[in-house]
């Protein structure tokens, strides 16, 4: 289940925000404005929170380290940044500093409307959601560090993800043609066997897996381009 969304009760959803190298004066406007709001959506400040919303201050050093790191990490849901730059405020779409209620609840809405959304999709059991789950995301997210990918077509896979390699036996158009496809059941398993006894035959070959999961999304945005 994603963290950003907590079903407290039957007709509830909340969600989560946080923040990074925000001041005691905006800290405690997002509290008060987070407590009065009335939105469709429950909103809830959480401190340890990583990944959802959060809210970063830009215009200090620290802040701005920050912003770029959870970029980088893409965990977040959105990172929204606070800054007395009204330029760059707009190309980012932060929030303008000092924090106000109207800006905030606008983006809280919005953002609640497409969780809201995200949420549908992911109700349900466990193995439910795990199924909605597509491949080259279950690939990055496994807890193993190395793993076997097990496709419907009977094809299998090698992945050292400590080492960032991939191995395969015979090219890999099966694994791409599959990589945004839902995750089937069984896809991903935890193996302790060498790559070379796990591909069979001289023909079997290693690849990048940051740079085949990184072309793939670029190639599938192009298309939709």
């Amino acid at each position: 289940m994603k963290a950003w969304w907590r079903k407290s009760a039957p007709e509830e959803q909340v969600f989560h925000i946080t923040t990074r190298a925000l001041d005691s004066r905006n800290m405690q406007l997002l509290r008060t404005t987070l407590a009065v709001l009335r939105l469709p959506e429950t909103w809830r400040y959480d401190a340890d929170a990583t990944d959802g919303v959060v809210l970063v201050d830009i215009d200090t050093q620290e802040g701005k380290g920050k912003w770029r790191e959870l970029l980088a990490g893409g965990r977040f849901y959105r990172v929204v940044p606070l800054t007395r730059n009204n330029e760059l405020r707009q190309f980012a779409n932060g929030l303008a500093k000092p924090l106000r209620a109207k800006p905030l609840e606008d983006l809280l809405r919005e953002l609640g409307a497409e969780l809201s959304s995200l949420a549908e999709e992911l109700k349900g059991d466990e193995d439910t959601a795990a199924r909605q789950l597509l491949l080259c995301e279950a690939m990055v997210q496994s807890p193993h560090d190395r793993f076997g990918v097990h496709l419907p077509d009977g094809h299998w896979f090698y992945v050292e993800r400590d080492k960032d390699r991939l191995y395969a036996a015979g090219g890999l158009d099966s694994l791409l043609d599959s990589l945004f496809r839902p995750l089937h059941r069984g896809a991903i398993k935890p193996v302790k066997l060498r790559p070379e006894s796990f591909v069979s035959g001289p023909s079997s070959e290693s690849y990048s897996l940051s740079l085949l999961l990184w072309s793939a999304v670029q190639s599938r945005e192009e298309a939709a381009n």
